[in-house]
């Protein structure tokens, strides 16, 4: 334990036994990589006289000592300046407990613009942006907090960084200490706002899918005032551009939607049945693409229901509201933990909503007794299972871009959708990006608007560029593409409708 006097004592007392024994046979105390002898030990190593070019040409160099201070030239005489640098302070709050665990490794410091890793650190490359930094300044508010010292200026400094966080996940995926940004900064922005008034689009996004289902009701009636004139005006007012409007819900005629979470307990189902969880804004804002599942799952020979629509509190996550996510979590839990009895499987339509009962969900503790599969992973359990499907005679090139906190936290994303298309008999492509820069409605906010696109132009504007057929698993990505490409991306299931559509034509003729 580095942050333990005695056990710094011991770690030096045995380094220098080590030591001893190396030079009495005339070897080398090797460092890191084979980079160079420890610190420590340098001077004694080298001699005086290198020693000192040594400490000149780091001052020259680094006259400030913020190049990673007493690791190697120093003057303390200790092992790595141990006892000058602090290493893991305890964390007293027990919530931040991913901020005191990174221990700087800077895997969150990715250039690769077609990689999912903190895209507000590629867009900005300011370290403040990264998770590396956020943990830094979340441990520091943290401390000061709970020392009763002065953290208001830190807390705004927090607050700076923690608002171009998109919560994509990446950093939970794919950091090696699974740092969590996107779950600390619920947690701030709870402190945050518990003193301060929250912002009205903030408000919008958490009213908006806490009375989706209301909304859902009466969704055609709202539609004869849905006009682009008047969302842009609304907009304007909030902060915010580019609002989506709403679009037709889905009719009984094309899709089995049941009218209660009963009536899918009520029943008797067979092997082919699956539930499909909705999402408020996929329901509200892209219905097309919770069609476009349930038809090409009939096409497919499986018969899809649709379960009643229930927030799960995702926007009050994102913005710190964290009692109102759990009450919106209990309750979607405990429904699909009865209906789950069926033993029916249960399928999401998009990326986010469903890996959230993975993650923030799942933090919560609330147990889950089912698994809330994506589309691509219930296919290929069907695969495995020795489903036949048929192979469409169609040549065209498909090009499938994933949702980032897909490729983050389902790792086999790409791999699934592959093994979909290649039973189907198409020649599809996972598309090689980082995120496209919305997330919800962070895209959307006026004060976002530049890194939003930023973002999108990193990996997505290129990849884009080609003849194939476009087709997005994240409604945030097709929001995206829409403004920034106009282009009309379409659901990957989406595909199967439109060639039995096009069947239906040729038929017809």
């Amino acid at each position: 334990n580095m942050d333990s006097i005695e056990d710094r004592d011991l770690l030096e007392s045995i380094s220098d036994e080590v030591y001893a024994l190396v030079k009495r046979y005339n070897g080398i105390f090797w460092g890191e990589h084979g980079k160079g002898i420890r610190g420590q030990y340098l001077r004694d190593f080298v001699g005086e006289v290198a020693y000192q070019s040594f400490l000149d040409i780091k001052h020259i160099l680094d006259p400030g000592g913020r190049f990673n201070p007493g690791k190697l030239v120093n003057n303390s005489g200790n092992l790595y300046g141990i006892r000058d640098t602090p290493f893991r302070v305890q964390n007293n709050s027990g919530q931040l407990e991913k901020a005191y665990s990174c221990n700087g490794n800077a895997a969150c410091l990715d250039y690769n613009a077609r990689n999912t890793m903190c895209p507000s650190f590629k867009a900005t490359l300011d370290l403040k942006n990264s998770p590396k930094g956020r943990s830094e300044i979340l441990r520091a508010w943290d401390q000061a907090k709970n020392e009763g010292t002065e953290y208001e200026d830190l807390e705004q400094q927090a607050f700076s960084s923690l608002d171009k966080c998109l919560g994509c996940k990446a950093c939970a995926g794919t950091c090696p200490m699974q740092v969590d940004i996107p779950e600390m900064k619920s947690i701030f922005l709870e402190s945050y706002y518990s003193k301060r008034s929250m912002p009205g689009s903030a408000r919008l996004a958490i009213a908006l899918e806490k009375y989706a289902p209301i909304i859902q009701r009466y969704q055609n009636f709202l539609r004869i005032f849905d006009r682009k004139i008047l969302r842009n005006a609304f907009g304007k007012f909030l902060g915010l551009k580019d609002l989506p409007g709403l679009t037709p819900p889905i009719s009984h005629k094309n899709v089995n939607r049941l009218a209660t979470f009963e009536e899918a307990v009520a029943k008797d189902w067979n092997d082919k049945t699956v539930f499909l969880i909705q999402d408020p804004f996929t329901s509200l804002f892209d219905a097309n693409a919770l069609s476009s599942i349930a038809g090409g799952l009939e096409i497919l020979g499986y018969q899809p229901k649709i379960l009643p629509l229930l927030p799960a509190g995702k926007a009050a996550h994102t913005n710190g509201a964290r009692e109102s996510f759990a009450r919106q979590a209990k309750n979607v839990v405990e429904q699909l933990n009865i209906v789950a009895k069926k033993g029916v499987p249960l399928v999401g339509i998009d990326p986010a909503f469903v890996l959230m009962f993975r993650g923030e969900i799942k933090k919560m503790g609330m147990p889950q007794n089912f698994e809330l599969l994506l589309i691509q992973e219930y296919l290929c359990n069907r695969i495995n299972l020795g489903d036949q499907w048929p192979v469409l005679d169609q040549k065209a090139d498909i090009k499938v871009f994933l949702h980032c906190t897909e490729q983050s936290i389902a790792k086999t994303a790409a791999e699934n959708w592959q093994s979909v298309f290649e039973i189907l008999g198409l020649n599809a492509e996972i598309a090689e990006t980082g995120c496209c820069g919305m997330a919800g409605m962070f895209g959307h906010e006026n004060s976002h608007y530049e890194i939003s696109r930023k973002i999108f132009e990193l990996s997505w504007t290129e990849a884009i560029e080609d003849d194939k057929i476009h087709y997005a698993t994240g409604f945030s990505c097709r929001c995206q593409t829409k403004r920034f490409a106009n282009q009309e991306f379409r659901h990957p299931m989406n595909f199967l409708t439109e060639m039995k559509a096009k069947n239906s034509e040729m038929q017809s003729i």
